[in-house]
């Protein structure tokens, strides 16, 4: 004993002993504030888990095989916002998917088709894209916190042709998203519309203009609803086209009208659908759109927006146009012309849509085509295609707010600005 000191070193040593032993066993020695796992792992541990043996002890948030794990459940839903510029589209609501990668929850969008999810290793940077996995994308932070409403690190944003910081882009749990910023939301939810009505210019599929009852069938994870007026018809998801399809075979892309969109359901869709003409050629018609009616026929779509249209962006947005035209509007008009340019965006805005799809839609509210809106034209298109009317004096204060170089009207600039870069 005398050799190996004081009674400390014994009882450590014991401990060392004792250890080994147990490992020698397929177990692991581990203080009551670790996680020891008890299947080998190929000493590769994830999230701070410490290799011992052929095992992991993983941090408190973590457990697993390899701490790959969350332990804690995190917000269930988060809302990055922010920009008004750059990536506006990306500004919106991320929800739990239920699927882990890399340790981290992956969150979905519903509004974008686009996932939220963390990329560990070398990068430790959460991601927004296409596809869970890839450093590909549009948004990013460098940050590795184990939830999305943790994240306090500096958003870069694809500007097209580079990356661009922004300090205001912030991310926060739905539950706390600040006062002033607007979340588009369903009001039924996501699977609670068991009927819808697809409505709007009938010249190319007329029987397809009609009403559709949710079955119990799904397809890419959404509802599938059936044609009342022909049973062999049928409106459905197509996941890998990321589009709604009318058409007569569940889960195919070929039928007769369709929308590029990735809402829950139809009437979530904005009105950007493309119909089958006698040719089969298709073509883009603005005025159909999907609205629900309820099981009992009653109307029962729209928007959710937190505190009554004072959407940060918008607001902001008006501030710049009195710095540089007379647009003074009152307190009554304001919350019209907001709730118009939230409308009209909803309508007509899908960030999978290509520019040409804005300049059809402009050309046919465009009625005389002479290559600018006036405004019996945006108040007929405000009507047909976005379906809100408005009273002359909310279109003029519209097309003051829009009409940049202050000739009285839109023109196509003005108007894909106003649909794409108001929000």
């Amino acid at each position: 004993m005398a050799v190996l000191g004081s009674p400390v070193r014994v009882t450590l040593l014991l401990v060392l002993i004792f250890c080994l032993t147990i490992h020698s066993t397929n177990n692991c020695c581990t203080t009551t504030s670790e996680q020891a796992q008890t299947e080998p792992c190929n000493r590769f541990c994830n999230n701070g888990g410490t290799p011992f043996g052929s095992r992991c002890i993983c941090t408190p948030h973590f457990t697993g095989l390899c701490c790959d794990i969350a332990n804690s459940e995190g917000c269930p839903t988060v809302v990055i916002y922010g920009s008004t510029t750059v990536q506006v589209s990306m500004m919106t609501s991320y929800t739990m998917t239920g699927d882990i990668h890399e340790g981290r929850p992956v969150y979905y969008s519903s509004a974008t088709c686009y996932f939220l999810y963390y990329m560990g290793d070398r990068n430790q940077q959460w991601w927004v894209g296409q596809q869970v996995g890839n450093d590909v994308g549009f948004v990013y932070v460098r940050d590795n916190h184990l939830f999305a409403e943790e994240i306090i690190g500096t958003f870069l944003l694809w500007d097209g042709r580079q990356w661009i910081e922004d300090s205001i882009v912030q991310i926060a749990c739905s539950d706390d998203v600040p006062a002033g910023v607007v979340v588009s939301q369903p009001e039924s939810g996501t699977t609670d519309c068991p009927r819808v009505r697809l409505q709007g210019d009938a010249t190319y599929q007329p029987s397809r203009m009609t009403t559709y009852t949710r079955t119990t069938q799904t397809s890419g994870g959404r509802p599938v609803y059936i044609s009342d007026r022909d049973s062999r018809d049928f409106l459905f998801y197509v996941d890998d086209h990321k589009q709604w399809v009318v058409g007569p075979t569940i889960g195919q892309h070929l039928g007769r009208a369709y929308v590029n969109d990735c809402a829950m359901t139809p009437d979530q869709t904005r009105p950007v659908w493309h119909l089958l003409d006698g040719s089969r050629q298709w073509q883009f018609v603005p005025s159909v759109h999907a609205t629900c009616i309820g099981s009992d026929g009653s109307g029962g779509s729209g928007a959710t927006i937190i505190n009554n249209y004072t959407s940060v962006n918008v607001k902001a947005m008006i501030r710049e146009r009195q710095l540089h035209a007379d647009v003074k509007m009152d307190l009554d008009t304001f919350p019209r012309v907001v709730k118009a340019l939230e409308e009209i965006k909803k309508a007509l805005y899908n960030p999978q849509e290509t520019h040409e799809a804005m300049v059809a839609t402009f050309n046919y509210i465009d009625k005389n085509g002479d290559g600018f809106l006036s405004t019996d034209e945006l108040k007929a298109g405000m009507a047909s295609v976005v379906g809100m009317e408005l009273s002359s004096e909310a279109i003029a204060e519209l097309i003051r707010l829009a009409d940049y170089n202050m000739d009285g009207q839109i023109d196509i600039a003005e108007f894909v600005k106003m649909v794409t870069s108001f929000f």
